[in-house]
């Protein structure tokens, strides 16, 4: 009996100092990259002979790493480490003699392979709030594509366009139209008009100033709506084409081309347009104090062409100084042509007068403009200085034909015009006591030249002869 228990104690000792000689084995290293820099936190797996996994471990901050609880025999040791190539130590002898092995410095190398570009686009909004203005922005808006400029301002809340192209802000009329901050003197005098031949294409978006500081000029009562054409800012060559058609003979298209480098920016910007549209309106009226009735049916076509050429080149001097040149050539073309039928009903008689009117306006305009923008340390703080000069051309005919009798009266009013303008204007901004505050600055002078005459007549057709006092602008 004492034997017995002699020999399982013995046989209890021998499996416990077996299994302890067996669990405190170890295997340790190091990992280097090739300026024997320590490599942190990378994977260090330990595989037997046949890949079966036996332990692992992450390097440490030294780049040091152990793997505990290794048995007598033959490994292979995997190490993988985010920027650096796999590396496999394969044939690793651990034994009994010798249970903690230390494999010293593992260099690994850097992984050459580059990685998949990716790309992190800003999204802008389709509104943006400051603290003097609206800005909205037109290319997030995709209900304004092959549109005009009039379509444009339609969906700007706060800004409304009637049937005949005149552009309200807030209910009111007498609304100021910037553009890219300079006074509207390309559209001709014609604003609305002209708003309905300018594509959207050439729009990248619009201002709407409801409160406007003394760096305004003190015209229009209402505001300010300043609209913003594009101006490509990659580095490189590129550009793109745009084109689209409508029903009732609408086309457009535009041409946007842009070469920068470091020092220089060329851009071009060209949008055409043809916008014709029929108008058709009747109009019922009734007078009880003398019991006559009257009918007006009127039917037009309107036809709007617009081409806005901009061709400009922007040269930065240093990191605070720019200079930049551009150059507007627009040429347009406005058509309104029909008949009005005026029909009257007094008791027992009736009168008819059709009426055939027509009026062709074709207004060329060129601009030059120099700006010069100097930014400081100060965040927020500039000067900037700009002089324009701007030119336009305005050739205007009008006709009118009343059908009621056998020679048609014929009144014919052809005019022409032009005016002309010279601005310049220097301004400095600075952030002014609060967050949000700034304070303004400036001097700014202007001179403009118009000129206009016209050579009314009336008579029948083939015979003007009289001159037409009504349609005098004398």
């Amino acid at each position: 009996m004492i034997r017995r228990i002699t020999y399982c104690c013995i046989t209890l000792i021998a499996i416990f100092f077996s299994a302890a000689a067996m669990a405190q084995g170890s295997l340790s290293g190091k990992l280097v990259d090739g300026q024997d820099k320590p490599v942190s936190y990378a994977t260090v797996t330990l595989f037997r002979g046949d890949s079966s996994v036996v332990n692992g471990a992450l390097s440490d901050d030294q780049g040091k790493f152990t793997i505990e609880n290794t048995q007598a025999g033959t490994y292979k040791l995997r190490v993988s480490a985010i920027g650096f190539t796999e590396r496999n130590i394969p044939g690793i002898q651990i034994t009994a003699d010798a249970p903690n092995k230390n494999l010293g410095a593992i260099k690994l190398n850097a992984n050459a392979q580059a990685l998949k570009e990716v790309t992190i686009t800003g999204e802008r909004a389709l509104m943006e709030m400051s603290v003097d203005k609206k800005t909205f922005n037109v290319e997030k808006n995709l209900t304004s594509a092959g549109g005009s400029a009039s379509d444009v301002l339609q969906n700007v809340p706060s800004v409304s366009v009637d049937a005949d192209g005149n552009v309200s802000l807030r209910g009111k009329g007498d609304v100021t139209i910037l553009i890219d901050g300079k006074p509207a003197t390309l559209f001709g005098g014609d604003a609305a008009s002209a708003l309905q031949s300018m594509s959207a294409n050439s729009i990248e978006s619009v201002e709407v100033i409801t409160n406007p500081s003394a760096k305004y000029d003190a015209q229009g009562t209402t505001g300010i709506i300043n609209i913003i054409t594009k101006k490509d800012k990659k580095f490189g060559f590129n550009g793109s084409v745009t084109a689209g058609a409508g029903t009732k003979d609408k086309y457009n298209g535009s041409l946007s081309l842009n070469a920068r480098n470091r020092k220089w920016n060329f851009f071009l910007n060209s949008s055409n347009r043809l916008n014709p549209n029929t108008n058709v309106t009747t109009t019922n009226i009734h007078r009880f104090t003398n019991d006559t009735a009257s009918n007006v049916y009127e039917s037009y076509i309107r036809q709007f062409n617009g081409s806005f050429n901009t061709i400009g080149a922007e040269y930065t001097i240093d990191k605070h100084n720019s200079v930049t040149l551009t150059e507007n050539i627009n040429l347009r073309g406005f058509k309104n042509a029909g008949y009005a039928d005026y029909i009257t009903n007094a008791g027992s008689w009736n009168t008819n007068r059709l009426r055939y009117a027509e009026n062709a306006v074709s207004p060329s305009s060129i601009s030059s403009s120099l700006d010069y923008k100097h930014t400081f340390s100060k965040k927020k703080e500039e000067l900037t200085a700009n002089i324009t000069a701007v030119k336009t051309f305005v050739k205007r005919t009008q006709t009118y034909t009343t059908i009621d009798t056998p020679a048609n009266f014929v009144q014919s009013a052809p005019s022409t015009g032009s005016n002309a303008s010279i601005n310049g204007q220097v301004d400095y901004t600075t952030p002014f006591m609060t967050k949000t505050g700034k304070l303004d600055a400036g001097l700014k002078t202007q001179l403009t030249f118009f000129e206009s005459s016209n050579n009314p007549y009336k008579g029948t057709a083939g015979n003007l002869n009289t001159f037409d006092v009504s349609l005098s602008n004398a």
